[in-house]
């Protein structure tokens, strides 16, 4: 069996590496760093969700939703704020579409929600169903929904998930 090379080829007297090898040892060094840094300062972007609500739901609402995608993890954060404090709706339950697809890990990821109804916070259980291998199944949802009724609403959500 014959031997493998190495990648980057020494002096004879092991003093490091010379000539063309510290070329290709310094672009692939620059490269790396690059690619790293990428990662790191990745820009927020905008995000416009897909609200289904089972029942009436709000139709006036102010939506900032912003993500960025860091490697294979997507960050994200969303503001939903219902303005028109006299609109009943009697929404038991909601779902949102993610920024991007999750990766299916069989499993459900669970995410930060903070829910206001009629001046009262809760905290509804929140979380990415990434347990199913369809894109329209791979949602947000929640548990301990507040139905919402007439009144001021907020809902503020955050997480990070892994994405293929």
């Amino acid at each position: 069996m014959g031997s493998i090379a190495p990648a980057v080829k020494f002096d004879a007297d092991g003093s490091g590496p010379s000539g063309d090898e510290v070329g290709t040892v310094e672009r692939e060094t620059r490269k790396i760093v690059n690619d790293v840094m990428t990662h790191l300062n990745a820009s927020w972007m905008d995000w416009t969700p897909t609200y289904v609500y089972t029942g009436s739901g709000p139709n006036t609402a102010i939506t900032i939703g912003r993500y960025r995608v860091q490697g294979t993890t997507v960050h994200f954060n969303l503001s939903c704020i219902k303005t028109d404090t006299a609109q009943l709706s009697a929404a038991t339950a909601l779902t949102i579409t993610p920024p991007v697809r999750p990766k299916f890990i069989q499993a459900c990821i669970p995410i930060k929600a903070i829910q206001l109804v009629h001046g009262t916070y809760s905290n509804p259980l929140a979380y990415i169903s990434a347990n199913t291998d369809s894109e329209a199944a791979s949602i947000i949802r929640f548990r301990g929904w507040t139905t919402l009724g007439t009144g001021a609403y907020t809902l503020e959500l955050a997480g990070f998930y892994e994405i293929a």
